[in-house]
């Protein structure tokens, strides 16, 4: 099996995000499976123009010369993509929406088609499918935070057909999600919110089976690293504030 692990984290390897993408890659490569990771922060993938080559001129291939090719080429030929962003602003952040944008235009067909009463399109790759996962990561634990995220990955996964098969392209596999993750700054209740760690490399070693998970809710995982640590949501969020309060003074 072969995983792709994205991380569109600004701080690149050396945030939170890249944190649990390397404790699931390490798992799946530990039960044999050969994984590559992609930092965004690392690469210059500029904003779609909207021009419209992808899909009239050279149907499934963006002609602006920049490393999308190089994530376009990453995620062809994996079996697993997991995205890994942090929440901005109650969504996905910018770089992983602009990586989004310019990838799945050249994924898909510019027909619409309707499937099950909604818009969608055709894929350009026929006998494909690929199993996705998306982790969310968050200073806060809001529920409605992650949401739209949710929203739009699945709506990507049920709009993205096979055009000889009929089938989804994208199977989503499950959804990762960990709140209070800036707490892990606290050496403290980094150690002892360790069993994270291990459990999102359990997942990994999950993945690399390359067989169905079996979760009912959607969630492989959903958890906060305050609550990993043993705080209740008062003590997490005081401890939060507490953190805030010694970054100012290192900015200061």
């Amino acid at each position: 099996m072969k995983l792709l692990t994205i991380n569109s984290s600004g701080r690149g390897g050396r945030g939170h995000t890249a944190t649990f993408l390397a404790s699931i890659a390490g798992g799946a490569r530990a039960a044999g499976a050969e994984v590559q990771n992609l930092d965004l922060a690392n690469l210059n993938i500029r904003p779609c123009s909207g021009c419209l080559t992808c899909w009239f001129r050279t149907p499934g291939r963006c002609q602006v010369p920049d490393d999308l090719s190089r994530v376009h080429k990453a995620f062809l030929d994996a079996d697993t993509i997991i995205f890994g962003t942090p929440m901005y602003l109650y969504g996905m952040n910018g770089r992983m929406k602009n990586m989004l944008e310019r990838l799945l235009f050249s994924f898909t067909c510019p027909e619409p088609i309707l499937i099950d009463g909604r818009l969608g399109h055709h894929a350009f790759y026929a006998g494909r499918r690929f199993r996705l996962v998306l982790l969310c990561t968050g200073s806060f634990d809001d529920p409605d935070m992650f949401q739209p995220t949710f929203d739009a990955f699945a709506h990507m996964c049920r709009q993205t057909i096979d055009p000889v098969s009929g089938q989804r392209v994208f199977d989503h596999v499950g959804k990762i999600v960990v709140g209070f993750s800036e707490l892990l700054l606290d050496k403290s209740i980094r150690e002892r919110a360790a069993g994270l760690l291990e459990d999102l490399a359990r997942i990994g070693k999950d993945l690399a089976g390359g067989g169905p998970l079996t979760t009912d809710s959607g969630f492989l995982l959903r958890t906060s690293v305050g609550a990993r640590a043993g705080l209740d949501r008062a003590e997490s969020i005081r401890k939060y504030a507490e953190i805030i309060k010694m970054v100012k003074l290192i900015y200061a």
